[in-house]
């Protein structure tokens, strides 16, 4: 089901931009939206979000996408068969090549997933997965490990686990079902 109504913090998050950025659009005018007048809570509607996202450039295709994934992938080779096998998903994909750079986004933006390739579970990956786990924001983000030797399974305890991610078709539905849950 497709969502027809918006909170200021939904549409940041959608947008990637800060919630106080949001709120001060609200207030000048520039995001239309009603706000109630007890609450203060500004709702946005889809069609507003849209022109919103049509007068300032912003794509609109990721309004009809659902879920935001962080898929962190070092190995080239392996970063663009996750690519081809993610991008035409109900879901918006925040691609990053180490561990590192994902938890400067993830700081900024929590993703509902994140897919961890095994070449890049070796760079920073135990401090990712207690920065994910140790916080309140971001701790029960489920965490998808890709191709994984035992020792690394066992020091991130991950949520699932995809031998082969060139089955496009496992990957995928073990990401449905991560997200539904």
């Amino acid at each position: 089901m497709m969502q027809n109504n918006f909170t200021s913090g939904q549409v940041a998050r959608l947008l990637g931009i800060p919630p106080r950025t949001i709120r001060a659009y609200l207030a000048n005018g520039r995001l239309h939206a009603e706000q109630n007048p007890v609450t203060g809570r500004w709702r946005v509607t889809r069609e507003q979000v849209i022109g919103f996202m049509r007068d300032n450039g912003i794509e609109a295709e990721a309004l009809g996408k659902g879920a935001n994934l962080m898929v962190v992938a070092r190995d080239e080779n392996r970063h663009r068969i996750l690519i081809e096998a993610l991008q035409d998903g109900p879901w918006r994909c925040d691609f990053s090549d180490s561990c590192a750079k994902a938890l400067i986004s993830m700081g900024a933006k929590p993703p509902d997933l994140l897919v961890l390739d095994h070449w890049t579970a070796q760079d920073h990956c135990q401090e990712l997965v207690e920065s994910i786990r140790g916080h309140e924001r971001t701790e029960s983000v489920p965490i998808l490990l890709l191709s994984v030797p035992k020792d690394i399974e066992e020091i991130v305890q991950p949520d699932a686990v995809i031998d082969d991610p060139k089955e496009t078709t496992a990957l995928r539905e073990k990401i449905e079902a991560l997200l539904s849950r």
